[in-house]
């Protein structure tokens, strides 16, 4: 068994490559912080990033190309508390290709963003780096509504009075030897569609469901686990069919959908994400009620977006044995009003000053994943980068400094921004099979 989901894990990682590490450019501009020792380890890297509130650090900026240190006339930076606007701008000269720049301190827990861009040929190219202090100790500034889990409760009421069904359409130009796949639409308040992938072989089988990252697109089917002996659900969550033309996709997202994060969100009765969050949670269901399922192993995965929907899905459906999360997006989104920045889609950022701002944040108080973070105790693996400006780190350990979980294990890697190297996938994993049961 444990070499099977070992093979099964392998094939997972080939297939968790979305948000993949960025091109080389042909010039590279690096910020690191000063640190005044050698790391040990790989695992003592993420130390150099983690200072104690009123300790100061000092930015380390160099340029390469084609890693050949190169000097740089005119190189202009910033500093700023993670989103929010810069507080210290200048411009500095990259003497033998490194500079140092001075970025002071902060007082409360948080991060501390610098940031550097040149002009070279007539191209922009830059760098940032984010120091987290004290994030161990970052609490989120949304606070959980009273009738919180009484209120999901009663929709999950609703959503089990819908039969736990799925309507099946063979594809048989993605089918296999081994693999049966086809497209589901799952019955929910609103139906939802997914590619479902099924091992040919009698036998009974753990499933992972992979929930989407932002956006309206064709889902493709997540088929080499299935290949290797598991259940796998590829889900869409507009409740569209997941077999049109690319262009059917981008004509939604470019008109009905176009701003969906925002949709119906004068009410929590009719917000966006009240139909995709029982969506997601009918979808596992139906997984585990799959006369295929071996009935004990059933995860749920995904990045940004998907991040957040895999936190979501385990704490309102107790069939998830366990998660993993990168970089969820939806974090304290309310941050933005207490003046620290807030996790994507930052309408609080975009909308602060307005008159209905606070009826508005009334109600994502009830949508906000910190507030699932904090009824999660499924074990869950998280991973995240300091760099990412779609995820600001602020709302992520906002989050992650929440889940009440007893089995968490969080992996940094600071450089990264808004995507993931391969080790991140394998890591995942392997930490998660130790859960299998």
């Amino acid at each position: 068994m444990y070499k099977h989901l070992i093979s099964i894990a392998s094939a997972l990682v080939c297939c968790l490559l979305a948000y993949s590490q960025p091109s080389q450019r042909i010039i590279t501009l690096r910020v690191t912080p000063q640190s005044k020792s050698v790391a040990h380890s790989v695992d003592d890297v993420a130390d150099v990033y983690h200072y104690d509130c009123g300790k100061s650090v000092r930015f380390n900026v160099a340029a390469f190309s084609s890693g050949i240190p190169v000097e740089i006339d005119s190189v202009a930076y910033s500093l700023c508390y993670d989103k929010m606007e810069p507080h210290k701008q200048g411009v500095l000269r990259l003497r033998c290709g490194v500079a140092t720049i001075e970025g002071g301190t902060m007082h409360e827990a948080g991060f501390l963003r610098c940031s550097v861009s040149t002009v070279v040929g007539g191209e922009r190219f830059s760098g940032s780096c984010a120091v987290g202090f004290n994030p161990e100790a970052i609490k989120p500034t949304v606070p959980m509504p009273d009738d919180f889990v009484q209120w999901w409760q009663s929709r999950l009421d609703t959503l089990a009075l819908v039969k736990n069904e799925a309507r099946l359409t063979l594809l048989p130009e993605l089918c296999t030897d081994k693999t049966n796949v086809y497209e589901a639409r799952i019955s929910s308040v609103r139906a939802m569609y997914g590619i479902l992938a099924v091992p040919k072989a009698p036998g009974r089988y753990p499933a992972v469901m992979r929930v989407p990252g932002a956006g309206v697109h064709k889902i493709g089917g997540y088929l080499s686990p299935a290949e290797e002996g598991m259940i796998t659900l590829d889900l869409g969550i507009h409740g569209l069919p997941l077999t049109q033309p690319d262009d059917y996709y981008r004509r939604i997202g470019a008109d009905s959908l176009s701003n969906y994060p925002a949709k119906g969100i004068d009410s929590r009765d009719t917000y966006y994400y009240r139909d995709v969050y029982l969506g997601c949670v009918r979808a596992a269901e139906y997984l585990a009620s799959m006369e295929q399922f071996d009935g004990k192993n059933l995860f749920v995965t995904g990045g940004s977006q998907g991040g957040a929907l895999s936190i979501v899905t385990a704490a309102l459906c107790p069939k998830v044995s366990a998660i993993i999360a990168f970089f969820p997006a939806l974090c304290d989104q309310e941050a933005y009003l207490h003046g620290r920045a807030g996790g994507w889609p930052h309408y609080f950022l975009f909308n602060r000053d307005k008159t209905y701002v606070q009826h508005h944040a009334d109600v994502i108080k009830y949508y906000d994943v910190v507030n699932f973070a904090r009824m999660l105790h499924t074990p869950v693996f998280m991973s995240m980068g300091y760099n990412d400006l779609t995820c600001a780190p602020t709302s992520t350990y906002a989050a992650w400094n929440s889940i009440a979980s007893e089995h968490k294990k969080l992996l940094i890697v600071p450089e990264t921004g808004h995507w993931r190297y391969a080790y991140q996938n394998e890591a995942a994993w392997k930490w998660i099979m130790q859960f299998r049961r």
